[in-house]
């Protein structure tokens, strides 16, 4: 081998050397940063496995430990995993076998649930679904659920949601229906079956109950009557009427105390009505101390009444007890008017036999004494004359005594019978009878161009004819000039009358007892001291007013006022 070609491969030789080296330098490098890489990665592995399971735990105690229900389920309901507040609202004990949440569901509410699974999965959320569920202690509950469905790969496998109780806010809510709608039911109304059916009907569909029944108390005769029954037609002949000696019902209307029985099998008291029901709640109506009704409803099912049930309808008897007693006082009242209505027809016909039977044979009576005094052909002596006189002035006053009863009666009886009355005629005719107890009184008639006027007739007629005939009647017994005034103004909205006269007068206690019945003012009079009482009693029927102003031996002066009409 020549120099040159050793030469070549010597220089060959260093060149594999030097890369060698250089190969092996970077090598060192790689793998150095590889170690490092490696320890890094290592760090970083660590470091994420320690996050995921303080993750991880954290979100097992936002699970476990969430105010609201939190649920997961299957597509059928099966619930795959709950925290404990989702327990607490199931009633579901820790070691829960398996649990399915559609079987939960109220049978009532099994449609609205069925409605809504579809438009739940095509849309992948529910909100503000509300439905009832019987828990796993057979409890009722109203739920408000928000929830989602769960995907794998797009596809649905899971759904999950927070479920809250508002089963009290559901009551509350049912409670305020019931008071208002009770309350509106019962507002105006005035007669006691309207009531009655109003309070059974909304007490029944909130106890969701059939049976229920209003019952009327008479505290003073002790009975019980039935005047309303939900989902019945009662009438007189179906009325249930006992004593407070009979039944439940009874027995509360004489403690005056709420009841609720929960075995009326266990109750010695208990009456079957159509059929045999296990459960019964009682509350009395009270106005006052006093029981005026009860509120009685009853149950198939043992148990069914709470203590809830007894505080509300408590509530319920307390709001339409005004609205009933003010029934039953109105119906009390309609019964005393017709009785009235009946005695005052009783009455009118007692008082046309008053004046028919009793009048007729005292007129007989004064005529023919007429007729003996008139008849000059037989001598009955002085003496018999004056028994005839006697006999003729007792009867007239007996006569005076029925008509003045009689004109009691009717201001007492009769309403105001407005007409229209020619004032003037009326005055004119009553002086002009009444010249025969005295030919020598002048009359003053001053009517000031008043004419017609709108008056009750009969009672200003018995006025009239009473105050001017004691004009007439107590004039002096030597008198140079007997006289009688009348006079009439009118007024903005009354008529002024003025009666007065020169007569005997009266003394100031005389004055001031004159109108009180059965008062007699002088030892002169022979009447029966009711006219100016009855004068007294028409003025006030008629809302009008009398005054008097007497003195003795200076004559009377009457002022009557009349409203206008």
């Amino acid at each position: 081998m020549s120099q040159n070609q050793i030469d070549i491969l010597q220089r060959a030789l260093l060149r594999e050397k030097e890369a060698r080296k250089q190969a092996e330098k970077i090598l060192e490098e790689k793998s150095k940063f590889l170690y490092e890489a490696n320890t890094k990665l290592e760090r970083l592995y660590a470091n994420l496995e320690s996050d995921y399971t303080r993750t991880n735990s954290q979100l097992q105690g936002v699970f476990e430990n969430i105010v609201d229900a939190y649920v997961i389920t299957d597509l059928n309901g099966n619930i795959l995993r709950m925290n404990k507040s989702a327990m607490r609202l199931l009633n579901i004990p820790e070691n829960y076998p398996d649990v399915n949440l559609i079987k939960m569901v109220h049978h009532n509410d099994m449609d609205h649930l069925k409605s809504s699974i579809n438009p739940f999965l095509k849309d992948g959320f529910i909100k503000n679904f509300e439905i009832r569920l019987i828990t796993n202690t057979n409890e009722l509950k109203t739920v408000h659920i928000n929830g989602s469905v769960i995907y794998d790969k797009g596809q649905p496998i899971a759904a999950q949601g927070i479920l809250r109780d508002i089963t009290q806010v559901k009551e509350n809510a049912l409670i305020v229906e019931l008071i208002n709608n009770t309350g509106l039911a019962v507002l105006g109304k005035l007669d006691i079956s309207e009531i009655a059916d109003a309070i059974a009907e909304q007490i029944a569909k909130f106890l969701n109950t059939n049976d229920c029944i209003v019952y009327l108390c008479d505290e003073e005769k002790r009975l019980v009557q039935q005047i309303a029954a939900f989902g019945k037609n009662l009438d007189e002949d179906n009325k249930l009427i006992f004593s407070f000696d009979n039944g439940i019902v009874g027995r509360v209307a004489h403690t005056k105390k709420a009841e609720i029985v929960n075995d009326t099998s266990l109750d010695k008291d208990y009456l079957i009505d159509n059929n045999t029901r296990l459960s019964e709640i009682t509350v009395p109506i009270l106005f006052g101390d006093t029981v005026i009704g009860i509120i009685d409803a009853e149950h198939a099912v043992k148990n069914y009444f709470t203590s809830k049930h007894l505080d509300i309808l408590k509530s319920i008897a307390r709001l339409v007890a005004l609205q009933l007693k003010s029934a039953i006082d109105l119906k009390k009242r309609i019964q005393v008017e017709n009785d009235l209505k009946k005695t005052n027809s009783e009455l009118d016909t007692l008082i046309y036999r008053v004046s028919h039977d009793l009048r007729t044979p005292l007129l007989s009576i004064i005529s023919l004494i007429d007729l003996i005094k008139l008849n000059t052909d037989v001598d009955i002596g002085v003496q018999n004359k004056e028994f005839l006189e006697l006999i003729q002035g007792s009867t007239t006053r007996l006569d005076n005594s029925i008509k003045e009863i009689l004109n009691y009666s009717r201001n007492a009886r009769l309403d105001l019978q407005l007409s229209a009355v020619n004032l003037p005629v009326m005055v004119q005719t009553i002086c002009d009878d009444l010249k025969y107890v005295n030919s020598a009184i002048a009359f003053d008639l001053n009517f000031n161009g008043i004419e017609i006027i709108t008056v009750d007739k009969m009672r200003l007629e018995t006025v009239l004819k009473n105050l001017i005939g004691n004009a007439v009647k107590y004039q002096k017994e030597i008198a140079s000039e007997p006289k009688v005034h009348f006079t009439i103004s009118e007024k903005q909205s009354a008529y002024c009358i003025v009666i007065s006269d020169n007569g005997i007068g009266m003394s100031e206690t005389g004055t001031k007892k004159m109108f009180d019945m059965f008062y007699r003012g002088t030892s002169a009079s022979n009447g029966t001291g009711l006219g100016l009482f009855i004068v007294k009693e028409m003025i006030d029927k008629i809302k009008g007013d009398i005054n008097v102003v007497s003195e003795i031996d200076e004559g009377t002066t009457f002022i009557i006022t009349i409203p206008k009409h």
